[in-house]
């Protein structure tokens, strides 16, 4: 059984077995983590509030059969009006699709707190990703891009990306 203790931003939650949470983190230490926290969602819970999206938690997880959440403690909520909780929602959404488990990056944790702290920018953080947006061109017709995909990795131009079904990238892209 191994045990870790490391800083994480909280990007999702949800229901499993109607009282627990499958919480997705993205951690300096260990990159994108899906842990399990058991009966969060019951009345008497203390890790609940500590466990909501867009913050920023002191988290020990135990790794046995799967990773279970132990103890959290936020540390930093990140909040503000409409357009800026819209902003984070769909970062947030773009790094639990662009990520995978298990891959720390200390350059691309910087990036992600400086979004989340500053209101960074975009193109930033997907070149911090490696897709630099100055280089890039339309995977379609080759304009200009305005969209990154995080489904595929590729770039769109606004016309092109409207012409999309939608299912081909269900709210996990970054537009600028």
């Amino acid at each position: 059984m191994l045990e870790y203790t490391t800083l994480a931003l909280v990007l999702d939650k949800e229901v499993v077995n109607e009282a627990d949470a499958r919480v997705f983190f993205y951690t300096e230490d260990l990159g994108l983590v899906i842990g399990k926290a058991i009966s969060a969602f019951k009345i008497k819970a203390k890790l609940n509030a500590h466990l909501e999206p867009f913050n920023l938690a002191r988290v020990r997880l135990v790794c046995k059969n799967q990773i279970l959440i132990i103890d959290a403690l936020c540390e930093q909520r990140f909040k503000g009006g409409v357009a800026e909780f819209q902003k984070l929602a769909t970062m947030a959404k773009f790094l639990k699709e662009a990520l995978l488990p298990g891959q720390a990056d200390q350059g691309l944790w910087a990036e992600v707190m400086k979004f989340f702290t500053t209101g960074g920018n975009e193109k930033e953080l997907v070149a911090s990703f490696g897709f630099e947006p100055s280089l890039a061109v339309c995977a379609y017709c080759g304009d200009q891009p305005k969209i990154f995909l995080a489904r595929d990795y590729s770039f769109l131009c606004k016309r092109c990306f409207d012409l999309t079904p939608k299912e081909a990238w269900l709210n996990s892209y970054i537009q600028f």
